[in-house]
């Protein structure tokens, strides 16, 4: 069953027609590699060809935030806050801990404080690791 390109190929499978493209590439090309937008010709390449441009231009338009405004620094501002919530018992005066361990989880909880400070992106920011807890004194 001849299909709508057969009708318009000749007998050696030629194009009887072709149409001049007005889109970047000028070529000559069968009807059925045509389409009709704002009134001009365009080849189908030519569209493909605008349509990787365009998938581009918003995949660049929609790269990452990654300040600390974006989700990212969302993400770990919401972190930090629950860092120190968690632990902000273990830097108290009546703290169960030793004082030299006191002092590690005072490190620990400014490099929580300072992380927008130290630290220009979220990429940039290396979460601290929380000590051991050592009781005593």
């Amino acid at each position: 069953m001849p299909n709508y390109e057969d009708h318009l190929l000749d007998q050696k499978r030629r194009p009887k027609a072709t149409y001049k493209c007005t889109g970047p590439c000028g070529r000559r090309r069968p009807p059925f590699q045509m389409e009709m937008r704002a009134g001009k010709l365009i080849c189908t390449k030519c569209l493909q060809d605008v349509g990787r441009g365009v998938v581009a231009l918003l995949e660049s338009l929609a790269a990452p935030d990654l300040s600390w405004s974006g989700p990212a620094g969302d993400t770990l501002r919401a972190r930090r806050l629950h860092a120190i919530a968690e632990y902000e018992w273990a830097v108290a005066a009546h703290s169960p801990l030793s004082a030299a361990n006191r002092q590690q989880w005072a490190e620990y909880l400014r490099a929580w404080h300072r992380m927008t400070v130290d630290a220009a992106t979220p990429a940039d920011f290396v979460e601290p690791e929380p000590p051991a807890l050592e009781y005593g004194d």
